[in-house]
């Protein structure tokens, strides 16, 4: 049966990218990641995915984010967008409060999915590399 509610105390947090934590809700057509970022965080790299369309919405705190060679700041409520195949990435928190994060992709991003269920961590800067 699928879940359909994930409450706060019900997420599971694990190791999504390599030093990032999250959770994830795979789905038929499409996978969600929230994101909790740690003000000293080191910066991600730079990456792209040829399969998958990313839409993102920052939930709280402030982060900077590059799409394209663009940076840009974003704080609650503000949103963005990465095409298939665009390297974006660069991502930092802004500020002393950790930023949660709300990414959304489509098709499915297994690789999230298998990590959130105990599979190993999967790195896109990596994997970006070798293509």
């Amino acid at each position: 049966m699928t879940q359909s509610f994930y409450t706060l105390d019900a997420y599971v947090q694990t190791e999504i990218r390599p030093g990032l934590i999250g959770a994830v809700i795979g789905g038929e057509r499409s996978t969600a990641v929230r994101w909790e970022f740690a003000p000293d965080m080191a910066r991600t790299g730079i990456h792209h995915h040829d399969e998958h369309e990313q839409f993102g919405i920052v939930v709280g705190g402030r982060i900077e984010l590059e799409v394209d060679g663009i940076v840009c700041q974003l704080g609650p409520g503000e949103m963005y967008y990465v095409p298939k195949g665009i390297p974006h990435g660069g991502t930092i928190v802004v500020g002393d409060e950790p930023a949660v994060v709300i990414d959304f992709f489509s098709p499915p991003r297994e690789e999230y999915v298998r990590a959130a269920n105990g599979g190993p961590a999967f790195d896109p800067v990596a994997e970006s590399k070798t293509r």
